[in-house]
């Protein structure tokens, strides 16, 4: 993160993470279809420590889930 002379560097890390959904999907006779969707994505947690500048640390676990729905017409 460059910012003038308190600019510090992290080191690249790996991390691991899992996805896993569910969907649904429906088709009327007259051609309409809906369609749901459901996900969730977890990252394991990371720490990481500055070797320069202001010696920062930071420490984050990010998650994200989501929900889709998609209504459309088959011809």
């Amino acid at each position: 993160l460059d910012n003038g002379t308190i600019s510090s560097t992290y080191p690249n890390k790996d991390i691991w993470g899992a996805f896993y959904g569910l969907g649904l999907k429906a088709r009327h006779t007259s051609g309409l279809f809906l369609k749901l969707e459901t996900s969730v994505t977890e990252f394991q947690s990371i720490k990481l420590q500055s070797s320069s500048g202001n010696k920062g640390r930071i420490d984050a676990d990010i998650d994200m889930s989501a929900v889709r729905v998609a209504i459309g017409y088959t011809f």
